[in-house]
């Protein structure tokens, strides 16, 4: 340390390869990734070589030899950007305050945004060659371009387009502003038929045309190439199984994050950056997505329990080597090698995202949630995320068979004799079988919808029927036991599966049946419907 509490500076005195190890300490202590401590290190040699030819010393750089340095690189703003950055790490870590820095959009211009500025257009001008928005014509179109609440880059992009069509015009002996549709049809020949492309040069003209006045254009001859259908890239059920079993049996960082893609969808980055603070006490997680847009999610019990069983060391769930987050490359990686060590195919983690999603709406069929799930603005996107199972499809063709053809509905035969109801009554052993029965018929003899079917006298059952598919029973034991009060919904017609729902007397079941019939619960009953003291 100086006196002054600075940093001595660091002398690069050796020339090779790889930079000396205290150049390295000192940029990886910026938090640099090991790749950006070898590519920083080699343009700072660069930087040295350039200062020992002017007779300079690097960590003595001053304005003037900084800007001579610059200009001996190769003029491209993502070359001036990297020496730009690879100084400032460099003078910031020796502690230089009075360090020279260089405005890389002065030299470069606004690349992409005003094609008047930059370093191209000023040596064009010393040339004495007309820069691309010279003319007397190029100019106020520009503006009119923007004045359309277009962008710098979009304006520029379509007046290149414009211009393109203007030469081949002139070229072929006509003007852009007398052009026919066979004129632009001939010159959209010319041009590669990606959807990309022919969309620029229509806008393009679109809006020149709209500019100059021109009350009939012939924009409508191009024809711009419909987009690809997004195919779902999902794994299938026996590979997604395989894929979480083996993630969830890890209980490490590589698992969690296959976990967290196969459970919440999330994106690459969006694992990457995840803070343990996300994570709320509700079950709930809360974080900045794509587009720095904020979304809560419902965490899955599964995730809940692998995040307990992991250490926490740091503000982030996935700590990098610096401090902050790991490099969304590195999930990347862990997914690849775990669903490897699980003996499917590599996978991206973006496959991860594809299968929830494919996987949410197999299930539940609510487009509507997946959208909200994936954080996606359109249906049409997550549409792109979805399936459709051979199981599915089966159910569609059959769907279609039977609106055609209505399969005929057997109702289920009566289990015992055709006998009157005051017949079997008299049949019955016990008075508590008696007073069952009877107070089964009195709630469901007079409803209308129900009717009496039948009975087995020998198992002391009684039946009534709204429908092939829902009965209501009481069921006399002979031993005094209470009688048994029970709904039975079958699945289909003919179908031996079945759901039953027990009441404690015909009073409860009757009233579930009224609520039901005048629209306050649902049918069959769910768990919160609460009648009297009984629930069901």
């Amino acid at each position: 340390m100086t006196a002054a509490g600075q940093r001595a500076p660091v002398r690069i005195d050796r020339i090779g390869k790889l930079a000396d190890p205290e150049l390295k300490l000192l940029l990886a202590r910026r938090r640099l990734s090991s790749e950006s401590v070898r590519r920083y290190a080699s343009m700072l040699r660069r930087a040295e070589r350039f200062c020992r030819s002017e007779g300079l010393a690097l960590d003595e750089l001053d304005p003037a030899g900084l800007d001579r340095f610059m200009a001996s690189l190769p003029q491209t703003r993502g070359m001036l950007w990297h020496a730009k950055t690879a100084l400032r790490h460099y003078w910031e870590g020796t502690g230089r305050r009075d360090a020279p820095d260089i405005n890389v959009v002065g030299v470069m211009g606004r690349a992409g945004r005003d094609p008047s500025e930059g370093l191209a257009a000023r040596e064009r001008t010393a040339r004495g060659e007309p820069g691309p928005l010279s003319s007397s014509s190029d100019r106020p179109l520009y503006d009119g371009l923007r004045a359309r609440q277009l962008g710098p880059r979009t304006a520029a992009g379509y007046l290149a387009a414009i211009r393109r069509f203007a030469k081949w015009c002139e070229a072929n002996g006509t003007s852009i502003d007398t052009a026919t549709t066979w004129d632009l049809d001939a010159f959209a020949a010319c041009l590669p038929r990606t959807r990309s492309t022919i969309m620029q040069v229509r806008l393009a003209l679109l809006h020149y045309y709209a500019i100059t006045g021109r009350p009939d254009p012939p924009t409508h001859v191009l024809r711009v190439p419909r987009r690809k259908r997004m195919i779902s890239k999902a794994l299938s059920d026996e590979e997604a199984r395989k894929l979480e079993g083996a993630a969830v049996e890890r209980r490490d960082l590589k698992g969690l994050a296959v976990v967290l893609g196969l459970y919440l969808g999330l994106r690459r980055f969006e694992i990457a950056q995840l803070r343990w603070s996300d994570f709320g006490n509700d079950g709930w997680l809360t974080f900045v997505g794509k587009g720095d847009l904020e979304a809560t999610l419902p965490v899955h019990r599964v995730v809940q329990e692998y995040l307990r069983a992991t250490p926490r060391r740091g503000e982030f769930v996935f700590p990098g080597r610096f401090g902050g987050p790991a490099n969304p490359t590195t999930v990347w990686g862990w997914v690849r090698e775990v669903s490897a060590a699980a003996g499917i195919r590599e996978v991206p983690t973006h496959v991860l995202r594809h299968t929830a999603l494919a996987l949410g709406n197999d299930v539940t069929g609510d487009l509507r949630a997946v959208q909200d799930f994936a954080r996606h603005a359109e249906p049409n996107t997550t549409a792109g995320y979805t399936r459709a199972t051979r199981e599915r499809l089966e159910r569609v063709a059959k769907a279609i068979g039977d609106a055609y053809r209505p399969p005929a509905t057997e109702e289920i035969a009566s289990p015992g004799p055709t006998l009157s109801f005051a017949e079997l009554v008299a049949t019955v052993e016990g008075a508590h079988a008696v007073r069952a029965w009877s107070d089964l018929a009195e709630v469901l003899g007079d409803r209308p919808g129900w009717r009496f079917a039948g009975s087995m006298e020998g198992e002391g059952l009684i039946r009534f029927e709204h429908s092939p598919l829902l009965h209501a029973t009481a069921m006399a034991w002979t031993n005094d036991r209470p009688a048994t009060f029970v709904i039975w919904r079958y699945v289909d017609p003919g179908a031996e599966d079945f759901d039953t729902w027990d009441f404690p007397d015909a009073r409860t079941l009757g009233v579930v049946i009224a609520s039901f019939e005048a629209g306050g619960s649902p049918f069959p009953p769910t768990a919160e419907f609460r009648v009297s003291e009984g629930a069901f």
